[in-house]
């Protein structure tokens, strides 16, 4: 096995076949290519890969994939010491909890998956509703927001590679949802409204039920009993236990008002 650096031009070979998320990680070989590795074995065949996309105080882990544990360590250390000792963040399922623990991954907090069951939800969406979701200064809130609720600047991100050709930008006075294609599937990600605007979560999470329609909307939201409430009393069933985890500096993220990841 040898560990490579992955580029674009590889990634694109297997993308349609690893299941994952096209959109960000194609984002982070090019903005990130110091993040970006891969293990193939004695004629080039891909056994895993890995990806990150950097901001002013972490990374963001953005991809994370191996055939076995061993070539997922192979590809974790040599992402840390491509790191340099800036603060690593990402989300994982439950079962390679431990295996990043090895090499120094604590846990920041719990993390639920939840699917829209397909099922209609019955509620009223008027003119004035799609006027109070349809905030034109979307970018503007979404920068605020996103450095006092994630504590960092993710201005670039935001302006240049959060947003595909299918995404859909929402936002209030006080929040904003940003929802877009991955796979078969709508990814709501992120989701952050300020402190105390509840009515406001419900509002945006109204607007991506109407405009997308009966299609499968995903979030990863923190394991909060009133976030969870919100997403079930529109009918989101929970579908997997996930983890965020951190490697160096603790992030300081006010996980209250994280309403997907």
């Amino acid at each position: 096995m040898f560990v490579r650096w992955l580029k674009k031009e590889v990634f694109d070979i297997y993308q349609e076949t690893l299941g994952l998320d096209n959109h960000i990680i194609s984002k982070s070989i090019v903005h990130s290519p110091h993040l970006s590795f891969c293990v193939v074995d004695e004629k080039d065949d891909l056994l895993g890969m890995i990806s990150g996309y950097e901001l002013d105080n972490s990374i963001q882990v953005t991809s994370l994939y191996g055939r076995n544990n061993e070539i997922k360590l192979k590809l974790l250390k040599s992402f840390i010491q491509s790191a340099q000792d800036k603060s690593i963040q990402t989300i994982i399922p439950l079962d390679d909890l431990e295996l990043l623990q090895t090499v120094g991954f604590e846990k920041y907090a719990d993390v639920i998956e939840y699917v829209s069951s397909g099922r209609a939800v019955a509620f009223n969406f008027t003119t004035n509703h799609a006027k109070e979701v349809n905030n034109p200064n979307f970018f503007q809130i979404a920068y605020k927001l996103n450095k006092k609720i994630l504590g960092d600047d993710l201005y670039e991100f935001t302006s240049n590679d959060m947003v595909s050709s299918s995404s859909l930008n929402l936002a209030t006075n006080y929040g904003y949802l940003h929802s877009r294609a991955m796979n078969k599937d709508i990814l709501i990600t992120p989701f952050l409204v300020e402190d105390m605007n509840y009515m406001d979560a419900e509002k945006l999470l109204r607007g991506v039920l109407h405009y997308r329609g009966l299609k499968k909307l995903k979030a990863y939201i923190p394991d909060i009993a009133e976030i969870k409430e919100l997403f079930e009393s529109y009918k989101f069933e929970k579908k997997g236990k996930f983890a965020f985890v951190y490697h160096g500096d603790k992030p300081k993220i006010k996980l209250d008002n994280v309403y997907g990841f």
